[in-house]
């Protein structure tokens, strides 16, 4: 495929010259996550749902975030509760 000077190359996945069309990349595969809302932590934990929010924002208890939704997984939770000795 012969390029114009000037012009960008294709997008990385298409074909370019002898190179082959690239398999999507890793980040672009689906992924299962069985996370829960931060209401059912805190319903689980017995505490209000905001300080589960806080404790989020402080970086003291592992989640993610997809788009507005915070999700946790309860195991990782638990396990970064009892490090912290709360």
């Amino acid at each position: 495929m012969a390029r114009l000077r000037g012009v960008e190359p294709l997008a990385r996945g298409f074909e370019v010259g002898d190179q082959p069309v690239h398999e999507a990349p890793d980040a672009s595969r689906s992924v299962t996550f069985r996370g829960v809302t931060a209401a059912a932590v805190s319903q689980r934990l017995g505490v209000n749902r905001e300080t589960i929010y806080r404790l989020c924002a402080r970086g003291e208890l592992p989640h993610l975030r997809v788009g507005s939704s915070l999700r946790l997984l309860l195991a990782d939770v638990i396990a970064s509760l009892a490090r912290s000795g709360s």
